[in-house]
């Protein structure tokens, strides 16, 4: 095999992990309590006001339907916010596809006060990448071929968290009370959006952290378009409005909780986008603010029934 041979195989198999990264669900599980969005708000609920004029209203200047190329902007007046917005623009810019990169692909360099102020909002530390492990495989587009291709591992700086190492029954037991189980449960769950974000839902609930949420939020629904097939049944990219409505919906509860770089105002824009201004734009408004509300009803149920926090209620009443 030449040179030129290797390095186009070799850059072409890069670009599609890459792809894979941003556009392919891959996570998660099944938890004890449904946190699946329903207009009935529980009975021992405490009081909950309307949600503020300012949630509810779309931005006149709605952006493009689709990813911001420079992600969106993370610009807050929430006041009280512990963690430093200049961490999170300055660990945003380092990447050029509109998402978290140290969310979803943490492979660059941070500085301590990015790490730092990421684990004051994840249940597990960020563990940072130290090296790579590289080696000369078959490729697997050239199977009967004498082909090979370059592969490298990434190395961080300490092993997987232990619970990955646990079984099912195991994990699953655990992750009824243990934040870092019910998150570890959802990123192995395949094929079940609804189980998969129970668990993260979870995971932020037991915690208290807004971490979870936006590590959802990033991984799986980090576009506002994804493949589907035609009537022909060939595959289309296309605009998902159930995708952008969710996470506008993840958002709303991430910045509830005070996360810095939840954006909801940006997701609700691409809803507006698509619904046209007046009744339509502020029926999707309103659909966000109320399933924001629903979630967050059930998180503080398991929150209160497991820890006794009341955190996510004073949130709602607040609200």
């Amino acid at each position: 095999m030449t040179l030129k041979r290797a390095l186009f195989t070799g850059a072409f198999s890069l670009l599609a992990m890459i792809a894979g990264v941003l556009l392919h669900s891959q996570f998660f599980g099944e938890a004890e309590e449904p946190l699946g969005v329903s207009s009935a708000r529980p009975a021992d609920a405490p009081p909950v006001s309307a949600p503020p004029a300012a949630m509810n209203a779309a931005p006149a200047d709605a952006a493009t339907f689709g990813i911001n190329p420079r992600g969106p902007s993370h610009e807050r007046a929430d006041a009280g916010i512990a963690h430093p917005l200049a961490v999170f623009r300055d660990a945003a810019s380092q990447h050029p596809a509109g998402v978290d990169p140290m969310i979803v692909l943490a492979l660059e360099n941070f500085s301590d006060a990015q790490i730092a102020a990421y684990n004051e909002l994840h249940v597990i530390p960020f563990n940072p990448p130290v090296g790579k492990l590289c080696g000369q495989t078959p490729d697997p587009q050239f199977p009967n071929m004498d082909f090979e291709i370059e592969r490298c591992e990434t190395v961080r700086e300490r092993p997987p968290h232990p619970y990955h190492q646990l079984d099912e029954e195991a994990l699953q037991t655990l992750a009824q009370t243990d934040a870092a189980a019910a998150l570890v449960m959802g990123m192995r769950v395949v094929g079940d959006d609804a189980a998969r974000n129970r668990w993260y839902l979870r995971a932020a609930a037991l915690s208290g952290k807004s971490g979870p949420i936006m590590a959802l939020a990033n991984r799986r629904y980090a576009s506002a378009r994804s493949y589907k097939r035609n009537a022909e049944g060939q595959l289309e990219l296309v605009d998902d409005f159930e995708n952008v409505h969710y996470r506008a919906v993840l958002e709303t509860i991430a910045g509830r909780m005070g996360d810095p770089r939840a954006n909801p105002t940006y997701w609700r824009s691409l809803l507006s986008q698509r619904t046209g201004a007046g009744a339509s734009a502020g029926a999707s408004a309103d659909a966000v603010a109320r399933d924001a509300l629903d979630i967050m009803g059930q998180m503080a149920r398991i929150q209160r029934d497991i820890t006794g926090s009341t955190q996510m209620w004073e949130l709602i009443n607040a609200a």
